[in-house]
């Protein structure tokens, strides 16, 4: 059966067991020269010691192992435990990367159609003569591009962007924008990491 153990809880594994036993420090001329414990053998955990081991298992005492030995075999278990949980959140991660990748990948190549419509022509041209073809980033060269302030309505529906959201720019204006802009993903991602 295998275990089910949750939540780090001692001794509520419903796995097999085997019997722990280790010299009794507590008045073994009462209680006997040994204690012993069971062990989940499929996770390690294992539960509260006994003055004697349980009748109904039938266990014999030369069928225990030293504490000493349970308790690396514990830290084994423990340490391909933890292991396995590394490995799965990693493999998760790199999923939710590649899932983050293919949709910017998406959202790009759908952009990068959009810009090509007669419908932002239009918008592009109402924009360009709105801000007399002059950069609204240095107000000394002339506008050949129109920028997004904002994707928001864009991300709702393509096209569905109002003028205002938009500004002509002209093209070392642009690309010294979207290097900032990207300068400054790169330093909140190193952050995060």
């Amino acid at each position: 059966m295998p275990c089910k153990k949750t939540g780090g809880a001692v001794g509520k594994c419903e796995g097999e067991k085997r019997w722990v036993f280790e010299e009794n420090p507590f008045q073994p001329h009462i209680y006997g020269d040994y204690r012993f414990k069971p062990q989940c053998i499929e996770c390690g955990q294992m539960g509260r010691y006994q003055a004697t081991l349980p009748t109904e298992d039938r266990i014999a005492f030369s069928d225990c192992v030293p504490r000493k030995e349970a308790s690396i075999y514990q830290q084994e278990k423990e340490t391909e435990r933890v292991r396995k949980f590394e490995e799965e959140r990693e493999r998760r991660l790199q999923e939710d990367e590649e899932e983050r990748r293919r949709e910017k990948e998406t959202w790009w190549r759908n952009y990068n159609e959009y810009l090509q419509s007669p419908a932002w022509q239009s918008k592009r041209g109402k924009v360009l003569r709105r801000d007399d073809f002059i950069c609204q980033g240095c107000f000394t060269n002339e506008a050949t591009e129109v920028h997004h302030l904002t994707y928001e309505h864009y991300n709702i529906e393509p096209g569905s962007e109002p003028l205002f959201h938009l500004v002509a720019i002209c093209k070392p204006c642009h690309d010294n924008y979207h290097a900032i802009k990207k300068r400054r993903e790169e330093q909140a991602m190193a952050r995060m990491a």
